[in-house]
């Protein structure tokens, strides 16, 4: 014969969890939450930077390899919100210049350009450029740059 046990509800066996436990649980994600929305906003300008230096490396190493490959100058002319890429007319000594491309720091917020010289980069068909600095500033004061050579070499300090 078989003996049928019903399982108590004494207190050793609960099930589930009380209110008290579930309310610290609770609060403990939502401080979680806060300390991680606050940390990544903290990390944003940095991530706009890089991401600034990353777009503006890349259109100056699209005009040095448009230049060669067409034969004809290219500049790179920074402004305040932007820069604007532009072709010219001849593969020295261009005067008349067409807009190519033209960016703005539009996504990437409180990112603001300076340049080292009053000309702005231009690239030749032979590969050289004017030596040029430009320096990328975020709302931090946090500031990277790109020098450009006259031999053409494009590096990120």
């Amino acid at each position: 014969m078989k003996s049928t046990q019903e399982i108590s509800s004494g207190p050793n066996h609960q099930r589930g969890f009380t209110l008290i436990e579930l309310i610290i649980v609770i609060a403990i994600f939502g401080v979680l939450a806060v300390m991680s929305y606050f940390g990544a906003n903290a990390l944003l300008p940095g991530y706009r930077l890089n991401g600034a230096i990353r777009m503006v490396r890349g259109d100056l190493y699209n005009a040095k390899m448009l230049a060669a490959k067409r034969n004809r100058q290219y500049r790179v002319v920074f402004t305040a919100n932007g820069y604007e890429l532009r072709e010219g007319d001849k593969s020295s000594g261009s005067t008349v210049w067409t807009t190519q491309l033209q960016r703005d720091f539009s996504d990437y917020a409180n990112v603001t350009v300076k340049t080292s010289a009053t000309n702005d980069p231009t690239f030749s068909p032979r590969g050289t450029a004017s030596g040029v600095t430009i320096t990328l500033q975020n709302a931090d004061g946090a500031e990277k740059e790109i020098t450009i050579s006259i031999t053409g070499r494009i590096k990120v300090n």
